[in-house]
């Protein structure tokens, strides 16, 4: 049984009051049932404009400050610049090793105060890996998990966050892998435990009209390794289709008349373009080591969960051959085959997943187990 009363504090780059939702809002959720529950959203400033699958823009006036939402104390820390992978530009080494040293040793008094009062510390893959020395210097009672939702190289991470995760490992209680292609990357660790996602079953009930008309309509959700290529081959293959994508973080001034663009929207107005798609499109680009998104990827989850058919590259397909049927990026043939193939089938029905609550239980209950760092 897991004690309750606790303090938990979750380090993301992601902030509990977006509209879009991953994994670490329904851990920070469920968590409320555990205790008080603080979100510090980091990794923002003047450059968080530039980056096109930024979330957070429309909370910039909240910066700073405390805010409680639907019973969590979020604070989003707002800086001049924060670091970030030079290489994108073209440049390595001393000044990205001075701009993350510094952001480093910057920590708010809000999060000093935060951590020092905290039982759990939660710190997903991303910036908050640079802090994690820090929170067990400022209070050396707590328990710390690292996140991995992702892996750092599908992130593209600099390589100073990689070396430093390594670096900081010993210092984590418990590594939390959503898939078991994630575990390698942690046989060092104190302990690993293969906690995959949940499901928000709720969903299930919204009863909202179906915002299509007649026609054909497929949908995509979400900016992860977007390929605007896909798109370009599949309307030209199939002009009869209708593209419905979703918060992209990509606009194009010329679309074909089938390609319908939406602005990001709350998480909850997504349900109904995926409950009444006739197929749903996870569009990533082919990069190395990307097998763990067929685990991880909730867009695909939540596709099944409605028994609705997805078209997705052959490494996201996994163990789901019954409700996702893959293609090779780039490849013409493979896509108009993964398409038909989607308008044909029958998918099982909907897919059964644990709920979110149970994943967070099975998360306290692995942090209990461990003996707290001498």
């Amino acid at each position: 049984m897991v004690s309750s009363s606790k303090i938990v504090l979750f380090i993301s780059g992601h902030d509990y009051r977006t509209k879009r939702k991953a994994n670490v809002h329904f851990f920070a959720t469920e968590s409320k049932r555990f205790g008080q529950v603080k979100f510090f959203s980091l990794g923002f400033s003047i450059l968080s404009k530039f980056r096109r699958s930024e979330t957070r823009s429309d909370l910039a006036e909240k910066a700073n400050r405390i805010e409680i939402f639907n019973g969590v104390e979020c604070y989003l820390w707002r800086t001049l610049i924060h670091p970030f992978n030079q290489a994108k530009l073209g440049l390595f080494g001393f000044t990205e090793n001075i701009l993350f040293e510094f952001y480093a040793r910057r920590l708010p008094r809000t999060l000093k105060l935060w951590i020092k009062g905290s039982d759990i510390v939660i710190v997903e893959a991303g910036l908050g890996i640079l802090f994690i020395s820090q929170i067990k210097k400022i209070n050396p009672h707590c328990k710390i998990a690292y996140f991995a939702s992702d892996d750092l190289t599908i992130l593209n991470a600099s390589h100073f966050l990689q070396e430093r995760l390594i670096r900081d490992l010993p210092y984590v209680d418990l590594v939390r892998v959503p898939s078991e292609h994630l575990t390698k990357r942690f046989s060092n660790a104190r302990k690993v435990s293969l906690i995959q996602h949940g499901m928000d079953h709720e969903i299930l009930s919204i009863d909202e009209p179906s915002p299509y008309g007649p026609g054909i309509h497929a949908v995509s959700v979400g900016s992860m390794l977007f390929d605007t290529n896909f798109f370009d081959i599949a309307t030209e293959q199939f002009p009869d289709i209708n593209f419905h994508i979703i918060g992209s973080g990509v606009h194009r001034k010329t679309l074909p008349q089938s390609i319908i663009y939406y602005e990001e929207m709350n998480f909850r107005d997504t349900i109904r373009f995926v409950k009444y798609a006739d197929f749903g499109i996870s569009p990533y680009r082919a990069v190395p080591n990307a097998e763990y998104l067929a685990d991880t990827s909730l867009k695909l989850h939540q596709l099944a969960l409605f028994g609705v058919p997805a078209v997705c590259p052959y490494f996201a397909v996994g163990s789901m051959q019954d409700y996702r049927f893959g293609y090779t990026p780039d490849d013409r043939v493979s896509i108009g085959n993964a398409i038909r193939a989607a308008l044909s089938c029958q998918t099982p029905g909907p897919k059964k997943y644990q709920s979110w609550r149970e994943a967070t239980e099975k998360l306290f209950s692995e942090l209990e187990s461990v003996d707290l760092m001498e």
